[in-house]
């Protein structure tokens, strides 16, 4: 098995990344959000593994945001041709932080990605018992108490994610009696219930 070390340039505070999905996703927008809302403070980097050509990247990234992709490009840091059999070894500087948006540690090392890293974080992207095996005793994780209910497993903290509404284009027509909900083909289950909870 070959293996590459990948290093990550010490001028980050901050590195953004989740497991090889090679389409768009939440994940992906998770990214995006969090470089917005992190950038007024930090300089912080976008890592993608097997992704998608940067064209499709800045469609996305256009299609939501009120700010040029221009923005976040110089910034993105592509690694390709990654597999178990092509692995990568990636070397985050010990004062850099590292958020994990799908916090699938176990996606990442069956793709042959391995983190070197000191201060890993991660939300937690579902609920499902199987997917703690791939937890790391080295990874706090960032998950939302009121979706999840409370984690008995190490290193959790309630958290609630932040969303940058100024950076997301305008909808064209305003009415008060509307709400808006993202959603992909992945999601949780959320009764009426639920939903009127948050509202």
């Amino acid at each position: 098995m070959a293996r590459r070390l990948y290093k990550i340039n010490p001028e980050y505070n901050v590195v953004l990344t989740y497991s090889p999905i090679i389409e768009i996703t939440g994940h992906l927008f998770e990214c995006f959000d969090y470089y917005l809302f992190l950038r007024e403070r930090y300089k912080v980097g976008i890592l993608l593994f097997n992704g998608m050509p940067v064209s499709a990247l800045k469609t996305a990234f256009e299609s939501k945001y009120n700010v040029g992709f221009d923005l976040v490009e110089k910034d993105l840091m592509l690694v390709n041709d990654v597999s178990r059999g092509n692995a990568v070894d990636v070397y985050v500087p010990p004062e850099t932080f590292l958020l994990v948006t799908d916090g699938n540690f176990k996606a990442t090392s069956y793709n042959g990605i391995h983190f070197m890293a000191r201060r890993i974080f991660g939300f937690l992207c579902e609920p499902d018992p199987g997917e703690f095996q791939g937890m790391l005793y080295n990874v706090t994780y960032l998950q939302d108490y009121r979706i999840y209910g409370k984690n008995t497993l190490h290193n959790s903290v309630d958290y609630v994610k932040k969303l940058p509404f100024k950076y997301y284009r305008k909808c064209a027509k305003v009415d008060e009696k509307h709400g808006m909900m993202y959603m992909t083909y992945v999601c949780r289950k959320v009764g009426a219930d639920t939903v009127v909870d948050y509202l």
